[in-house]
């Protein structure tokens, strides 16, 4: 299982790490997993750290793309803001843009970061 789900009490934050060569179901368990924690404490900030991502098996552009246009729609309120921490692996780096333009599309608070602590610092800002 190339991720985990675990929770920033302190900051309401749900973090979500995925790496290696995650397949498409790998990223819909994950995040079904973060979207019963964000429902479970009433979190409103997901971050996502994808920077040891790697394109797994299953994961097309049209995936990524479905992937995100269903993120905020459906998945998750559309209240959640949600920031990525970007993949240095190219082709996983093509695919999370694909998720974020879908899910923007949707309006989605969604944003991309090249770290951790740009990540954390915009979710704790103030939304607007």
């Amino acid at each position: 299982m190339p991720y985990e789900v675990t929770v920033d009490e302190v900051n309401e934050i749900i973090l979500v790490r995925v790496w290696d060569f995650a397949t498409h179901n790998d990223h819909l368990n994950a995040r079904s997993a973060a979207a019963k924690m964000c429902d479970k404490r009433q979190f409103k900030n997901l971050l996502i750290d994808l920077k040891d991502l790697k394109t797994g098996k299953g994961v097309t552009m049209m995936s990524s793309f479905r992937f995100g246009e269903t993120l905020t729609k459906e998945v998750l309120p559309v209240d959640t803001r949600i920031a990525h921490v970007m993949p240095s692996d190219s082709d996983a780096h093509r695919a999370v843009l694909y998720a974020t333009n879908a899910a923007k599309k949707q309006g989605g608070a969604v944003k991309d970061f090249d770290t951790l602590e740009e990540a954390c610092q915009w979710l704790l800002s103030e939304p607007g």
